[in-house]
Order: C-alpha cells, then sequence, then structure tokens
C-alpha cells in the first residue's frame, strides 16, 4: 500500500456488516491491516445501534442478514445517515434481482468473495466522491 493511501485510511471509520463470521472477521482484518478503524455488526439491529453511536466515513453491508433482504437497514441508513456512502456485497448473484434502481441510488456493489484489487477499487471511488475528486484523480479509473 502507499504510504498516502494508509494516511488517508488511518482516520476513516467503516460499519461492516455480515451475519456470517467468516466473512467480517476476513473483511475487517483485510481493512483494519490497510489501515481503517472498523466497527462490526451481524445483524441489523446491531448496526442501527452502532449507526446511532458512531460517525462513520462509510458502511459495508452484506445485502442478506439472517436470510432476508438487507432493504429495512437499507432504508434506516438513508433516513438517519443519508450522506453515508453504502458498498453492497452478495454472494447470490445480481443484487438488481433483490433491489429496484431506487433503492440502490448511488450504492457501491461487490460480488463475493470479494477480490481485494475490486474492494480497494470501490473505496478509492467513494473516498474521491467524498472529496470532489473524479475517478481519474485518485487513481481508481480506466
Amino acid at each position: 500500500m502507499v504510504k498516502k493511501e494508509a494516511d488517508l485510511a488511518s482516520s476513516k471509520t467503516v460499519l461492516l456488516v455480515d451475519d456470517e463470521r467468516n466473512a467480517l472477521v476476513a473483511l475487517a482484518k483485510i481493512l483494519r491491516e490497510d489501515g481503517y478503524h472498523v466497527v462490526v455488526a451481524s445483524t441489523e439491529e446491531q448496526a442501527l445501534n452502532r449507526l446511532s453511536r458512531w460517525k462513520f466515513d462509510f458502511i459495508i453491508t452484506d445485502l442478506f442478514l439472517l436470510k432476508s433482504c438487507c432493504v429495512n437497514l437499507l432504508n434506516r441508513i438513508k433516513t438517519l445517515k443519508p450522506r453515508i456512502p453504502v458498498i453492497l456485497t452478495t454472494a447470490h448473484g445480481d443484487i438488481n434481482r433483490y433491489l429496484d434502481e431506487a433503492s440502490l441510488d448511488g450504492m457501491q456493489r461487490l460480488s463475493k468473495p470479494i477480490k481485494y484489487e475490486e474492494l480497494m477499487r470501490v473505496i478509492s471511488t467513494i473516498e474521491a466522491q467524498a472529496t470532489g475528486q473524479t475517478s481519474a484523480e485518485s487513481g481508481s479509473g480506466p
């Protein structure tokens, strides 16, 4: 990792939501190694509790929590913290099969298993948008 990226990441706090313990632990480890402060939740209730208590720079959540679609969680995030970027992850194929485009407005998407390079590209895009940079300026574009 480039020093500049490490400096950027060190001040970023992410809420990571997944009901699959192995996925939660693995992704949290990767993000922490890259300098992010990671707060984890394994249920919608835990996620909403943490969302009300901490300030997050972005949220990564699995599309399905305890076998149900996280539509309620996404709606609550939009209501409580509408400016927080959200990255949706899933191992169940195309996210568009489960949520309409209006629900997905502005959200980034990742398929499981999550590839490190793809995760970093999406995070870079989110961070660039937060600072008003374009993808090309942030180095995440083609």
